[in-house]
This record gives structure tokens, sequence and C-alpha cells, in this order.
């Protein structure tokens, strides 16, 4: 069990909504976004690439939010002690809340699951119904930065994510960034979702 990615077309996601939801949603989207995706009825990527545990992405989720907005030991519950220990990591190697990536709020703002990236620029993500719509071209930006801030390069191998037997949580966030945007730059013009 874990985080998968896969493309899905437009309608299909949409008639997934409940019928009493659906003309509201539609209007929503139109406001906001102007234009909807049109779908390509030839594209699917079938290889659902996995992201990871959902452990793993929410550990690159804090990554983003602690050199974005800063530390969040507050915001922390007491039995999250992976995210702690990622933290005290985060601490020895990065200042917290010091890099500007406006763009992170695409993962930042939405869920680990029920979020749809739209091939469509848009500033801020947006919630309907607990389901998260995302521009999948901000969300590549957004990782494209956080690999400039972190130094290193999203197409590149894997990083060991255990040194001397110890977990290295900057190494499993930048390997979480390199499946999703590896993911996200071959699919740029389809709609994509976590599955």
């Amino acid at each position: 069990m874990g985080l998968n990615l896969q493309t899905i077309h437009f309608n299909e996601w949409l008639y997934s909504i409940e019928d009493a939801e659906l003309p509201k949603l539609k209007s929503e989207l139109e406001e906001k976004l102007g234009v909807l995706p049109e779908d390509d009825s030839l594209t699917l990527d079938k290889s659902f690439p996995r992201v990871g545990s959902y452990a793993a992405y929410g550990i690159f989720r804090y990554c983003l939010v602690y050199i974005t907005i800063g530390d969040y030991e507050k915001d922390l519950e007491p039995d999250e002690d992976y995210e702690l220990t990622a933290l005290k990591k985060f601490r020895e190697h990065l200042p917290a809340g010091s890099h500007n990536i406006p763009t992170a709020i695409h993962f930042i703002e939405t869920g680990d699951t029920d979020t749809i990236f739209l091939p469509i620029s848009f500033d801020k993500p947006f919630e309907f119904y607990e389901r998260f719509v995302a521009s999948l071209p901000m969300a590549t930006k957004a990782l494209e930065d956080f690999a400039s801030v972190l130094d290193f390069d999203l197409n590149s191998d894997f990083d060991n994510e255990y040194v001397n037997d110890e977990w290295q949580p900057l190494s499993t966030s930048r390997n979480i960034a390199r499946i999703i945007y590896q993911f996200f730059k071959k699919n740029s013009n389809s709609c994509i979702e976590f599955s």
C-alpha cells in the first residue's frame, strides 16, 4: 500500500463526482480556471509509478513546509516520531523558512489522496468536497525550485536513504521529488492524480 501516480481523463475524474455536486464543481472550475482541460483519448500512461508510502510522501511535504514556511514542530501530533526525526535532520542541514517557493502550495495545500493535477496554470490549488485541484505546471515548477534549493538533479539516480544504518530524510524527500517530477514531465499535457 502506498501512494501512486496515474494519468486520468479529465471527464472520467469529473464524472466520478456525485451527480448532486457536479454542476457546482463545473461552475467553480470554470470560474477559477476559465478553461477546462480537454481529454486526449490517445494518451493514458499505464505505468502507475509508486511514489512511496504515505509517510514518505508526508516527509517530502514537510520538507517543503520547512524550507518555505519554517519549523513545523508545533503542528506535529505526539505520535509523529518519524516526522520529528525528519525535522531534526532538516534543522541540521537547512535554514527554516528561508526560501520563497510560492508554487509549493500545490503540494502543501493539497492531500495525499483525492488530488488531481490539471495541465493548466493557476496560482492556488483549491478544495471541493474533500477533493483537491492543483496546477500541474505550477507543481512541476515547485519541484524544480525545490531541487534548486536542495542542489540536486531531478533526473538523476536515487539517493541512498540509509547511510551507516541511519535514515536520511533529505534523501527520501529528494527521491520522492524525482519520482513525481519525472512522471509529471512525461505527462505534462495530461491530468494526473494520486491513487
